[in-house]
């Protein structure tokens, strides 16, 4: 941590309560400034003038009972302000301490020492009950909280542990600030817990994230465009895989797993699948259960407000699943040319092209077993057959900009092959299609989570 991050914690509008020391005999409140010299004072937007040397501060007369917003306030530095009740015929002494300098003034700073700007984000806490005393060892920072939510910053973009202590007791997190965004926490001393409300609902573009508590991880794919289907040349393909140009016109996140049966548990309280254990695919559900899950999900996350407007979590168009298995290759896998039961679960006394025979386990692995693709996602080649959103149909004849299939038809499409079928089935351009109500232990889904299109 450099002198530069050590300074960079500038504390926004904490509460404090001062105690009053009576005044003898009775009289007028006043009040007391301890302060270094030019400091100015303020007492509910009001100057009172400056701090001096020759009185060590300044000094306040008549303050009239009740509330008060005092503030100080130093050139090139950020304001201290508090509020304090006040009694009759106390004296009330305010020792203002040191100043830390302005955003602009830390970011001179930074531009001379490390050769340009730096990336600030703010931290806000809020806690039950209020008080509450917050350490951040990297900065050296120790004070104590005593209104409902305080706001530190700017701090230098980083991840810091953050220590909690109140009732007795003390919790610790690892909290993210991120540029130009306020990090907001709940800290709630009575059940012991610490919730990160920016981390619930941070859906950011460029960036990968976990559906909150379900652990549902989220690979971003940019958006682009590319060749659908498969070429004439390539071995084993089916006459319904015919090469057209795709474009999207917006990013949209693909599940970087198949949702697994303690995912699916979680939402929907059961688990049908043939092959049980917590961390494998979800076997045995239709293309209907498939989207009830979506649904309620959507519920969820709606309700909690963790939703994007205009976006939900949906099954991939089968255009979004081609595009994102692919991962900018061309190949019939996205591993190259070849196939064995080494890169991906599926029969392996049928490999595809030059790869060699492998075992057959003839059941589901657990999500995450092979390799991932360029883009981070596992799985798109075998384990389960995937649904997918659209109708099954013949692709266009030209070029399509975010398809989402036939408006109508009997079958949806599935993608990706499983560990029943051969090589040939698992290749990236490879379709495959059944009844919607359709259920055995080959298909499962992911998730995708990308704008709601009417079609």
């Amino acid at each position: 941590m450099s002198p530069l991050r050590l300074h960079a914690l500038i504390f926004c509008s904490w509460v404090l309560s001062l105690t009053g020391q009576p005044v003898e005999g009775g009289g007028s409140t006043h009040l007391q400034v301890v302060a270094e010299p030019g400091v100015t004072i303020f007492v509910d937007e009001k100057s009172q003038g400056e701090t001096t040397a020759h009185q060590g501060g300044l000094i306040v007369p008549d303050i009239k009972p009740g509330e008060h917003t005092l503030r100080a306030e130093k050139e090139d530095c950020v304001p201290k302000t508090i509020k304090v009740n006040v009694d009759a015929g106390s004296v009330f002494k305010w020792k203002v301490g040191d100043f830390v300098p302005s955003l602009k003034v830390i970011r001179e700073r930074g531009q001379e020492k490390e050769g340009g700007d730096q990336p600030y984000g703010h931290l806000l806490i809020q806690s039950l009950p209020i008080d509450l005393r917050v350490q951040i060892p990297a900065i050296g920072f120790d004070s104590l909280k005593s209104k409902d939510e305080v706001t530190l910053g700017p701090l230098v973009v980083d991840e810091y542990r953050v220590l909690f202590f109140g009732l007795g007791k003390n919790w610790s997190a690892q909290i993210k600030i991120y540029d130009k965004e306020t990090t907001k926490v709940f800290v709630n001393l009575l059940k012991g817990t610490i919730r990160n409300y920016t981390e619930e609902i941070r859906i950011a573009p460029g960036e990968h994230f976990k559906v909150w508590k379900l652990g549902i991880e989220m690979r971003w794919c940019p958006k682009g465009s590319f060749r659908m289907g498969s070429p004439f040349s390539e071995d084993g393909r089916y006459s319904d895989e015919s090469r057209h140009d795709v474009t999207f016109t917006n990013h949209f996140w693909l599940g970087k797993h198949e949702i697994t049966q303690a995912q699916w548990t979680a939402v929907m309280g059961t688990n049908p699948s043939s092959f049980k254990g917590a961390n494998h695919p979800v076997d045995r559900v239709s293309w209907e259960d498939a989207t009830e899950f979506c649904r309620r999900l959507n519920e969820r996350e709606r309700k909690a407000g963790r939703l994007l407007a205009g976006w939900a979590y949906q099954l991939p168009t089968e255009a979004q699943w081609e595009y994102a298995c692919r991962a900018g290759t061309n190949s019939a896998f996205a591993f190259g040319k070849s196939l064995s039961s080494s890169q991906a679960n599926f029969d392996g006394n049928y490999p595809y092209g030059d790869a060699p025979n492998g075992p057959y386990l003839r059941r589901t692995a657990p999500v995450g077993s092979y390799q991932p693709n360029a883009w981070g996602l596992h799985d798109m080649h075998g384990n389960v057959y995937e649904w997918c959103r659209d109708w099954y149909g013949k692709y266009p004849l030209e070029g399509a900009y975010d398809p989402v299939g036939p408006s109508q038809g009997s079958l949806r499409v599935l993608r990706g092959g499983s560990w029943f079928y051969f090589g040939r089935n698992l290749r990236s351009a490879s379709r495959y299609w059944l009844a919607p109500t359709c259920r055995n232990f080959i298909l499962g889904f992911r998730l995708s989570l990308s704008p709601v299109q009417e079609r």
